[in-house]
């Protein structure tokens, strides 16, 4: 009895698999695909860093990445839907040199800056005047939910009219001394009635593979994606 006891203590051992990710292959698929390069345009708007130690730029009306500032609503939901019941809602703002679904093809990216929840009675222009008149900003990790949390975003799309999206995400996780994001310069414009904010901004942080409030991660991998070095948005962009 004893001998019959020790074999299946062996064998469940030995049977024991690693946890399986059905998207894995999808999201190696698209880090081997994953190009960081600076082929210089004349253009005012861009933004341009040092991305794992490659230069990378990003170009308003280049390849369909374009300079914007969108205004989203923020939903947190007891279930997959706001039909499952709403918590609390507010907005959040993205903004940089962006790439929407429909103007990405395959294994396109761009870098997004997020500004943190704000209540909705606050209108998408006072919240920009207050974010804009503090130069030194926190940016958002795992220890200090407050700051701007930088993303890069990266989409595999064979098609503008393909109904199947996937994205990788790295984002700022835990940061360091040398993290910083600032506002150079951030003007509000008014031309012929028309609002624009006039932005020149540095950025440096650590960016870190997607992890979300329940633990899962991308593909079964965590940890530290890579560095963001001597980053620059420059861009004059409409309310």
């Amino acid at each position: 009895m004893r001998k019959v006891l020790v074999f299946i203590i062996l064998f469940s051992v030995s049977c024991k698999k690693e946890p399986y990710y059905p998207q894995e292959a999808k999201f190696q698929e698209m880090l081997d695909h994953l190009v960081l390069e600076c082929n210089e345009r004349e253009s005012d708007d861009y933004f341009k860093a040092i991305i794992k130690g490659q230069d990378a730029c990003y170009y308003d009306g280049v390849n369909g990445y374009s300079k914007r500032i969108d205004y989203l609503n923020h939903f947190v939901t007891k279930g997959p839907n706001t039909s499952s019941g709403v918590i609390s809602s507010g907005h959040v703002i993205n903004f940089g040199i962006l790439l929407g679904v429909s103007d990405a093809t395959t294994y396109q990216h761009c870098i997004l800056f997020q500004t943190p929840v704000f209540p909705v009675r606050i209108t998408k222009e006072q919240y920009l005047d207050s974010l804009f008149s503090i130069s030194n900003h926190k940016i958002i990790d795992r220890n200090n939910k407050e700051g701007i949390k930088v993303e890069l975003n990266m989409f595999d799309k064979q098609s503008k009219n393909s109904a199947s999206v996937y994205s990788f995400y790295a984002e700022t996780g835990y940061q360091k001394e040398d993290s910083y994001l600032r506002f150079i310069k951030a003007d509000k414009v008014n031309e012929n009635g028309t609002i624009y904010y006039d932005i020149e901004m540095e950025v440096q942080c650590y960016l870190y593979y997607h992890k979300n409030e329940d633990g899962f991660v991308q593909y079964g991998k965590e940890g530290l994606w890579g560095k963001l070095e001597n980053g620059i948005l420059k861009m004059k962009v409409k309310l």
